[in-house]
């Protein structure tokens, strides 16, 4: 990810966030080359891990999300 994008992992999921994209997550145990995006599978997992990210963001300057 770029400038414009964050991550965020919890466990085996990984959550990437990119400005004007939809979000979009992974399961690195079953898939590390991330090539199926769960995201519209598990829609509450996003909103979890979303929430994760937009809180840390709200505390670190370096990780801003719009």
């Amino acid at each position: 990810p770029g400038g414009n994008s964050l991550a965020l992992r919890k466990g085996d999921l990984v959550l990437i966030r990119q400005k004007g994209k939809p979000d979009e997550l992974y399961d690195l145990a079953s898939d590390p080359s991330q090539k199926t995006n769960l995201a519209a599978k598990q829609p509450e997992v996003v909103r979890e891990l979303g929430d994760i990210l937009k809180k840390t963001s709200e505390r670190d300057n370096d990780a801003k999300v719009d």
